[in-house]
């Protein structure tokens, strides 16, 4: 099971000294004095460390691993989205995430209990795999006239306490961040996330937006399969839901307002609430994600989207989602700090492992909503026939969608029958997938038609046949 690492706060460097202090061994406390929050009692710690390289090695390896990590000051940055993470797993390199889908109810029948009672009755189970997908290191290097320099003053400690955090932990804290924050989007543009139009926020038009939001916390209350990807029948309880809401339109609406809609006091709803500065990118943030999506061979990873200027734009429309807390299925499988000291250039390397999980469940509820009104005109298909035998299961050709406005339509389809039903074993209405029945031989056809979800008057079709020889 996954651990949640607890942390320390504490802004004073005279108790991170005497924390490295109490955890070094009897050796540097006999020769380290405590620390007391004075100018004298830095320059005396200093002075008895600068002097021995055994205890600098003993200060700076308990300051990068066991302090620095643990030490939040008011400084440092931290991820914003850290709520969403599942914890610390300690074994294994795949998580599967299973579901199991509600049972169909049978109609009582007392001639057919004689022959189907011990019959067995499998649950629909659906499985997600999650697989460790970022294995990235920090490097810093502390010199030891840096560490010279620290021991002047305590603003000088801070200094250098704050420049080591800054230079690893930060910067792991703000890439996983960001990754969170690309997972988002990709969704949106992709379509994977349910779409809800709403009308930018006025003075004029709050009380119908409030109303809109209000209408889908109730509304994701209730069984459905419409708001997560794999298409599952779930809900997610007000208490589940968590909404990520850009700075901006969190002024507009007030956390009263939203607090309201969620029917929660104000200190429960800022346990549900998340800030983001905008769900689009800057340049500088583009670039930052596409080194992480870069292994060290300056391979890009195939599977990273480099958003256009359109899809930024669109994702500038974007004022919030609304996800289920296990939407985000994110988590730490390692975090390390290894060191070298390099004798003869005087200083050393410090390598921080953070290795993780980034992934989405497909059977968490999950929506955004957007003042783009995007819509689909068209859907195009590989091919508009197939070919099969009997009892063969048959996947429709692959479509494309062609987006007449906007980015981020619902790529969402629905399948029907339009003809050969008789033929027809089995079929998945979400997904297309058919299987043939005994009978289905030569001659016979089975046309689908193919819809989009929220379009129904956009649709296509493509026939199943028998193959012929000649």
């Amino acid at each position: 099971m996954p651990t949640i690492p607890k942390k320390i706060r504490t802004n004073s460097s005279d108790v991170v000294l005497n924390a490295i202090r109490n955890s070094a061994s009897i050796n540097y406390q006999n020769y380290v004095p405590i620390a007391t929050p004075n100018a004298d009692s830095i320059r005396e710690i200093g002075a008895v460390i600068m002097d021995d390289p055994q205890l600098q090695n003993t200060f700076l390896n308990a300051l990068v691993n066991r302090i620095v990590k643990i030490v939040i000051t008011s400084k440092t940055y931290q991820n914003p989205w850290a709520t969403f993470k599942k914890g610390i797993l300690d074994f294994g390199e795949k998580i599967e995430e299973i579901f199991i889908d509600l049972i169909n109810s049978k109609e009582y029948d007392i001639e057919k209990s004689e022959s189907e009672l011990f019959k067995r009755e499998n649950p629909n189970v659906y499985s997600a795999f999650h697989i460790m997908n970022f294995t990235r290191f920090y490097k810093v290097t502390i010199e030891r006239n840096q560490l010279r320099k620290a021991f002047l003053s305590w603003d000088s400690m801070d200094n250098f306490i704050q420049e080591i955090i800054s230079k690893v932990y930060t910067s792991a804290e703000y890439d996983e961040f960001l990754v969170m924050k690309y997972m988002l989007a990709k969704s949106a543009i992709q379509g994977n996330v349910y779409h809800i139009t709403l009308p930018e926020t006025t003075k004029e038009n709050i009380v119908d937006n409030v109303a809109t939001i209000k209408s889908y916390i109730n509304k994701l209350q209730f069984m459905s399969a419409d708001y997560n990807i794999a298409k599952v029948r779930t809900l997610t309880e007000p208490d589940n839901q968590y909404i990520i809401l850009t700075a901006d339109f969190d002024a507009k609406m007030t956390t009263e307002v939203l607090a309201s809609a969620f029917n929660m006091t104000m200190a429960e709803f800022k346990t549900h609430r998340v800030l983001v500065d905008s769900f689009s990118f800057s340049q500088t943030e583009l670039e930052r994600l596409k080194e992480l999506f870069t292994d060290r061979n300056g391979v890009l990873d195939p599977t990273f989207m480099q958003f256009t200027p359109n899809q930024l734009n669109s994702l500038k429309t974007i004022p919030c989602f609304q996800v289920d807390k296990d939407f985000f299925q994110i988590y730490d499988a390692l975090l390390e700090m290894g060191d070298v000291k390099n004798v003869e250039g005087l200083y050393w390397n410090y390598v921080y492992h953070t290795w993780k999980y980034f992934s989405i469940s497909p059977f968490a509820n999950a929506l955004y909503y957007s003042s783009e009104d995007a819509s689909v005109d068209r859907i195009e298909l590989t091919s508009s026939e197939v070919f099969a035998v009997a009892n063969q299961e048959v996947i429709p050709p692959t479509h494309t969608l062609h987006i007449i406005q906007g980015t981020m339509a619902n790529r969402e389809l629905v399948y029907s029958i339009e003809s050969g039903n008789e033929f027809v074993k089995s079929f998945n209405e979400n997904t297309g997938v058919l299987t043939t029945s005994d009978n289905f031989t030569t001659g016979n056809s089975i046309t689908v038609k193919i819809a989009v979800a929220d379009k129904p008057t956009v649709t296509t079709t493509f026939t199943i046949k028998y193959p012929t020889t000649e």
